[in-house]
Formats: structure tokens, C-alpha cells, sequence
């Protein structure tokens, strides 16, 4: 008998040319230390797994932010729309070419003092006019000669007014504006056609119901965000390109043959 030695049975473990013989029937299996050799495979650095982790966590915030930067600022700003001004007006607060924003707003909830955007029906305008708000329904308005207007007898402060349109020349006026409508004037009072000229009809108001807008700072107008839409697209392919980096490197340390057995 070679060395290859003997089972149980006297059958020996391996044959004489150097192979091993397959056990036979009703006898053992080949001895744990006799079985082939199976190279483990390797372990996956679980280092790459939280990488991968990360990658993809960082990808999924930059995806967040791009969108709301985006979607945000756009849900926001329903309801606002811009208008380009045509005429020097309400100069100095809005000169020609002036982008101006314009909230949509109901004439009833209008002060003293605003800028409304309304149809200009009422005085025989086919356009939309820009103009500011003196006096609402109930309020007394008096003009004097010289362009001092008073609202309930008190003298209006009005640091908008256009250069020397404190002193201009106005119609005499004094009346009590009817309920529902408004008394509208320019910023700049010697270049405006506005209430103190269409007296004829309800004395120069317009129903408040004419109103479509007011306007706004144009910081209230949001608009998309796109310092962080870019951004959230930067760092998201920045993620993207790293979580297939990962990915990659992965695949190879799992292809690198075992080390050798000795």
C-alpha cells in the first residue's frame, strides 16, 4: 500500500496514481482535510458600503435643494405678475421701462398710500393705469390751488412726490369720496391725468371694483432660486460621479484573486 493510508473499511483514501477516488457507495466522504480547496471570497470592505451610503445620501439632499429652489420660490409667487411702466406718471417711485411688480389684490383692501393697478374704464381709458391711492369711500379730500392735499383735514406728508410737484398747479377740489370707490393720483403731479381731471364722472374716483393689483416690492416676487438650484445640481452630480467611483473599486476588490495557500 503507497502512503496513502487506509479508512475504515480498508479502502485506501486516495488512489495509487495520485488522484482521489471517489468514495463509493454506502461508504464515507473524503475527510474534511482531504475535501478540494475552495478559495474564500473575499469579504466587502465595509468601509465601501458606508461610502456608498454617504454618496447616495448626499445626492438625495442635493436632489431636495435643487427642487426647492425651484419649486418654492415658484408656488410662492402665485398670484404676482410684472408690468412694464410706459409713462413718467408716478415718476420718481416708477420711471419709464421700470419693471413693476404687481400683486394680485382686491380694491377693498387698499390704503392711503398705495400703488394700485386698475382699468381705467372709469375715466375713458382703454388701459390699465398705475396710480396711488389719497382717499377711500367716506374719506373728505380737499385741494388746494398750490397742490397741498388734505384728507380729513389733515395735511398729507408725501415724500414720493416728484421733484416741484409739491408747488404745482391742482384744480380746486373738496369733495367726500363715495363708498366703494377711490381717489387716485400721480407721483408726478404735473404730469399725471388723473382724478383732479375726470370730475365728470363720479368726481374722478374709480369703483374699487376696477382694481386688479397693487404693487410691490419686487423682493415679495419670488423668482426661482438659482444659486441653489445650482448648487443642489453640483453636489448631485458630485454624488453621482462619487457613488460610481465607489461602486467601481468595489468591483475590483472582489475580482483580486485569494491570496496564496501554503
Amino acid at each position: 500500500m503507497s502512503g496513502w493510508g487506509s479508512g475504515p473499511n480498508g479502502q485506501p483514501y486516495g488512489s495509487p496514481e495520485g488522484g482521489q477516488a471517489a468514495p463509493q457507495q454506502g461508504q464515507h466522504a473524503w475527510p474534511q482535510w482531504q475535501q478540494p480547496w475552495q478559495p474564500p471570497a473575499p469579504p466587502r470592505p465595509r468601509g465601501s458600503r458606508i461610502a456608498l451610503l454617504v454618496a447616495l445620501g448626499v445626492m438625495a439632499v442635493a436632489v431636495v435643494a435643487t427642487v426647492a429652489g425651484i419649486l418654492v420660490p415658484a408656488a410662492s409667487s402665485i398670484g404676482y405678475r410684472t408690468m412694464q411702466m410706459s409713462g413718467t406718471s408716478m415718476e420718481p417711485t416708477y420711471r419709464p421701462s421700470d419693471k413693476v411688480s404687481i400683486k394680485k389684490a382686491d380694491g377693498s383692501a387698499l390704503r392711503d398710500g398705495d400703488i394700485a393697478l386698475f382699468d381705467g374704464n372709469d375715466w375713458g381709458v382703454q388701459a390699465p393705469l398705475l396710480k396711488r391711492v389719497i382717499a377711500r369711500g367716506g374719506e373728505h379730500v380737499v385741494l388746494s390751488r398750490t397742490g397741498t392735499v388734505t384728507v380729513d383735514g389733515k395735511v398729507l406728508k408725501e415724500p414720493y412726490l416728484y421733484p416741484g410737484s409739491q408747488n404745482s398747479f391742482s384744480p380746486p377740489l373738496d369733495l367726500v369720496v363715495p363708498e366703494g370707490r377711490l381717489f387716485m393720483m400721480g407721483d408726478h403731479r404735473s404730469d399725471s391725468n388723473d382724478s383732479r381731471f375726470h370730475t365728470d364722472a363720479a368726481h374722478g374716483t374709480i369703483a374699487e371694483s376696477a382694481v386688479t393689483g397693487k404693487a410691490v416690492d419686487s423682493a415679495s416676487a419670488s423668482a426661482p432660486d438659482l444659486r441653489w438650484a445650482a448648487a443642489g445640481a453640483a453636489v448631485t452630480v458630485a454624488g453621482l460621479v462619487a457613488a460610481i467611483v465607489i461602486g467601481v473599486r468595489s468591483k475590483r476588490r472582489a475580482a483580486l484573486p485569494p491570496p496564496p495557500s501554503y
